[in-house]
């Protein structure tokens, strides 16, 4: 582990001097101007390159201190973009790479190196729809493309990530010359490397004019001229890591970027593009109170072609391999979690739900619906607490606990940048799994506010730490009313498939009249239960399984609406408050000439279907029997809100309960 630290040293060292020279504008010894990526210039806006080298290294070896208050102070390594946050009341250190702290933490596995010391790991989709993931640390800061530019209490970091494919030391097509020649002498391994990453392209069966399945032979002709004349062979399309280890043999045996220019020159290849390039600037500040961590996400640029998916935002911050403590994450209104597990099991939460417009969102779901963007990690000596302040709608909460292959324990927050989905296509009776990828998605910041506490705290305080942060941010106020109340859902009426005369019907079912409402109520007010709230659902448009809400209409058969007058009043005389409720974001009556269309006013999905939400029943895992749940637009919700308030009026319902409203997120990739 220290040799890949050490090698990952020196490089990133030579390859900052050349960072250097390029935000200087200097040229190279060639002759050649290096110039700033436009992605790069435009993370940077209009911030100064941080000097470095003018600062002093305290608290942390190898680091420098880029900012500093009474409480804290956030130390950076320039040449990995590793840093750390000291607790000044402590002297402990919070590392962002946890091998870089004294804990222990070995790392077996060559895949998980990156991800569990690189502040960012960016996901990304390829021109096939491949998925693949970058890390900032061996894909950035390892080659020299990462930058810092000077922020107010901090610095902003623009990771460049993956590499230039006109200058990549990686040739697209070799002469049989070449490529024989390049083979004398390799190892065994090496060889197999390149073998296993060039196939062999012949000319008499390329230019014989007859048609394939299996080569797109008019592709290889026009990107690789000298087909048309002699046999080449040409690099496959390779998995990153496999991309990596061939290029790594090219570099063992010296091979120049002439030596590839000239066998470009050779075979004709044809660069169409400069290859995947992805630029993400992280900014890191510090407050009083502890780290703030932001992307700007209108400031991600990607190669044309490609998509960035997601990013898991310092995964490594905190990571520890202690057995002693726990994590708490947001599923309901908070659970606990052990710091180890010997299965090593992953927990993924999307804040507010998984989004409703995706084909994931159908199924069941046994976990409670997470309303809090936040997590904790304790140990038995600190707490870190991360909360989602910017960018909640799009973040995913995880906690990886240690054990199994994970070689620690962390959690961290993981955004999404452009959402994807999958549908099944059925081809000669074989179900394929297709990946799709939205398009233009909406793009702000992200960002988690890191507090860093100086003994381990307990459930409880971490919580009354999250509801101070809260109160801080205005998110939350104070309450006055101290007076307590018992809240209170009843429910209406519902449709049940029932038979008549041999034929399934219909019909309404009552659950709960209005009169039986009052005797309720009346009980538990004998029995000591006072100040009751009172959620009336499924009493109008149709019950629990409604239709259009295109205005409020009291279903009979619990008493219409005299019945329910009385019962407000009835409530009213004993200082309960009764809310009937309304949905107005959902429809489940497709009815003729409602008003309502499944086609027209319901949310589309990435590939342009209408949504229905269905669900799988628990105990055969097959589709329910319940009717489909049709999510509809914002001009449809709008139009069903607004019809509500004449009958309301009406009514003298002065009340309301929207109980699906905030249940749920949900897109709508209408291109229209």
């Amino acid at each position: 582990m220290q040799r890949k630290g050490r090698v990952i040293k020196g490089r990133a060292a030579a390859a900052l001097l050349v960072t250097a020279l390029t935000l200087s504008g200097a040229s190279c010894a060639s002759g050649g101007q290096l110039t700033v990526p436009d992605g790069i210039a435009q993370a940077a806006g209009e911030l100064s390159p941080l000097d470095t080298a003018a600062l002093e290294s305290r608290y942390v070896e190898g680091m420098k201190v880029i900012a500093e208050n009474p409480q804290f102070c956030l130390c950076l390594d320039a040449e990995s973009t590793d840093f750390a946050v000291v607790d000044k009341r402590t002297q402990k250190a919070f590392h962002s790479n946890p091998l870089r702290a004294d804990d222990g933490i070995v790392i077996t596995d060559s895949d998980a190196h990156g991800s569990y010391q690189s502040a960012l790991a960016v996901g990304y989709n390829d021109k096939g729809q491949n998925e693949w993931e970058y890390n900032s640390l061996e894909d950035s800061a390892v080659l020299g493309q990462a930058s810092l530019y000077a922020l107010e209490n901090g610095v902003r970091i623009v990771y460049q990530l993956g590499e230039n494919a006109e200058k990549d030391i990686l040739p697209r097509a070799l002469t049989v010359d070449e490529y024989r020649r390049i083979l004398e002498g390799l190892e065994y391994s090496d060889k197999k490397a390149v073998e296993s990453s060039y196939m062999l392209m012949e000319t008499a069966v390329v230019t014989n004019g007859e048609p394939s399945d299996y080569i797109d032979k008019a592709y290889y002709l026009s990107h690789y001229t000298a087909l048309q004349e002699q046999d080449l062979y040409v690099l496959r399309e390779l998995r990153p890591n496999v991309r990596q280890r061939t290029k790594a043999v090219f570099q063992k045996i010296g091979y120049t970027y002439e030596q590839m220019a000239a066998q470009r020159e050779i075979t004709g290849t044809v660069i169409e593009d400069d290859g995947i390039n992805i630029v993400v600037p992280l900014d890191l500040t510090l407050d009083e109170g502890g780290l703030h961590a932001a992307i700007d996400a209108s400031l991600i640029t990607v190669t044309k072609g490609y998509a960035v998916t997601r990013i898991s935002l310092l995964a490594g911050l905190g990571a520890t391999r202690g057995r002693e403590g726990f994590f708490i994450v947001p599923d309901g209104s908070g659970a606990v979690i052990p710091l180890y597990n010997t299965q090593g099991l992953l927990y993924s939460q999307p804040v507010y739900g998984v989004d409703g417009a995706l084909s994931s969102a159908s199924g069941y779901d046994h976990t409670s619906q997470a309303v809090l963007p936040f997590f904790a990690l304790t140990t038995d000596e600190a707490t870190i607490l991360g909360a989602v302040t910017e960018g909640e709608a799009m973040a995913t909460i995880c906690a990886q606990p240690a054990g199994g292959t994970n070689p620690a324990a962390r959690a961290f927050a993981q955004f999404t940048i452009t959402d994807t989905d999958r549908r099944e296509i059925d081809q000669s009776s074989q179900s394929v799994r297709e990946l799709m990828t939205a398009q233009g998605s909406e793009k702000g910041r992200l960002s988690v506010y890191y507090q860093f506490c100086e003994r381990a705290y307990s459930y409880s305080e971490t919580a009354r730490l999250y509801r101070r942060t809260l109160v801080d941010a205005g998110v939350l106020s104070p309450r006055e009313d101290t007076e307590r109340h018992l809240y209170l859902d009843l429910y209406g009426m519902v449709l049940r498939e029932t038979h008549f005369m041999g034929f399934p019907v219909t019909r309404q079912t009552v659950l709960t009249s209005f009169e039986q409402a009052q005797v309720i109520l009346g009980a538990l007010r004998d029995a000591g239960v006072g100040g009751m709230r009172v959620r009336y659902l499924g009493m109008a448009n149709g019950g629990l399984q409604n239709r259009l809400a295109d205005g409020y209409d009291i279903e009979s058969c619990l008493g219409g609406a005299k019945g329910f007058a009385a019962l407000q009043s009835y409530a009213a005389e004993r200082n309960m408050t009764v809310y009937p409720d309304a949905v107005i974001n959902y429809v489940l009556q497709d009815g003729l000439f409602d008003g309502f269309s499944s086609g027209r006013d319901v949310i589309r999905g990435i590939g342009g279907q209408s949504v229905a939400h269905t669900t799988v029943g628990l105990a055969e895992n097959k589709p329910s029997k319940e009717l489909p749940r049709f999510p509809l637009t914002v001009s449809k919700i709008r139009e069903s809100a607004a019809a509500l308030t004449g009958p309301l009026g009406k009514l003298n319902i002065d009340t309301l309960s929207l109980s699906t409203v905030g249940g749920s997120l949900e897109s709508n990739f209408n291109r229209r």
